[in-house]
């Protein structure tokens, strides 16, 4: 492909909206909302054989919610011709680049961190950015949100789980198919860190003046906009370091004892020694955290019991295709 497909990875609550944004008003860029379903997809059918398996699979992927939103003029017949799960997907993001007048296309998707190389057997010549940010400042949005764990210990290990996963792969990648980028640096420079990752990507810089910023992922995720609230706002280093004015020390050694080598290693210093020996009491506290308040949450938000009759409907059909596949 003359224009290797994006995908921006990390953990959430890391920026990676900020960045998807920054780079999708590039005028040669776009990106379609979050897809969760290639690495999966690609598992669970691979390569149609025939124009029927073809029509198939399209029409799966056109049926998920996530790729409805996208508002396609598609339809299952136009995938007959496709014999590869690679051009099942090419089409669909192609069409995403035509509707929006744009040339190559990219995917910011974090949870696709842990199928690095299932997307690799599908585009070898993809595109990996990895956004990095502060695991403790990533505890201290997920507090605020619905969505992941709630408790200071669920949040380290998350984010851990996140870093020790692109890691993994950082060797078979190397410096031309990986780039970190750290949201700390994005939202100091974000002229320079574009640039950067423009050079990376092989696009010409443009200047970011005067560009509007539009995320329609405000109201992906349970209509609620307060997920990407920030995104309307002036960039800004306001959210460095916010944890230390949010958790107490105990919490903050806590993070640190799960996490402390990834973040020291990413060139985040500690502000503790770490060692911290969680008691009977906290396990107990940390478990309603993830648990019983964080889905009670979940539940009773906007749109909660709608989205839950929706993702049980969908898992149903979901199992019943794949039966009959």
């Amino acid at each position: 492909m003359s224009n290797p497909p994006i995908f921006i990875v990390g953990s959430p609550r890391s920026g990676t909206a900020l960045l998807r944004d920054l780079l999708r008003s590039h005028p040669r860029i776009t990106f379609p909302g979050e897809s969760h379903f290639i690495p999966l997809f690609y598992k669970a059918y691979g390569d149609p054989g025939s124009e029927q398996q073809a029509v198939d699979l399209a029409r799966r992927l056109l049926a998920l919610r996530w790729v409805r939103r996208w508002k396609l003029d598609l339809e299952p017949d136009s995938f007959r011709d496709c014999r590869s799960f690679r051009a099942v997907i090419t089409r669909l993001y192609e069409a995403w680049t035509a509707k929006e007048g744009k040339a190559r296309w990219g995917d910011k998707t974090p949870q696709h961190a842990f199928h690095i190389i299932d997307i690799l057997s599908v585009y070898p010549d993809a595109k990996f950015i990895h956004l990095i940010r502060d695991g403790r400042d990533v505890a201290e949005s997920l507090r605020r949100v619905y969505i992941g764990p709630k408790s200071i210990y669920g949040a380290a290990k998350r984010w851990q789980k996140y870093v020790d996963a692109i890691d993994s792969v950082r060797g078979k990648l190397g410096s031309e198919r990986l780039l970190d980028v750290r949201f700390e640096d994005l939202v100091a420079e974000p002229e320079q860190q574009v640039a950067r990752v423009l050079s990376y990507l092989g696009e010409e810089y443009v200047p970011l003046d005067n560009r509007e910023f539009h995320s329609s992922a405000k109201t992906r995720y349970l209509g609620l906009a307060s997920y990407h609230a920030s995104l309307a706002k002036p960039i800004s280093k306001s959210k460095i370091g916010v944890f230390r004015a949010v958790f107490g020390e105990r919490q903050i050694r806590i993070f640190e004892s799960v996490a402390g080598e990834q973040l020291s290693k990413h060139g985040y210093p500690l502000d503790t020694d770490a060692g911290a020996k969680i008691s009977l009491g906290e396990w107990i506290k940390f478990a309603a955290q993830d648990y019983l308040v964080r889905y009670i949450r979940k539940f009773f938000s906007f749109g909660g019991l709608q989205q839950l009759g929706r993702d049980l409907k969908q898992s149903k059909q979901s199992i019943l295709r794949k039966l009959r596949w």
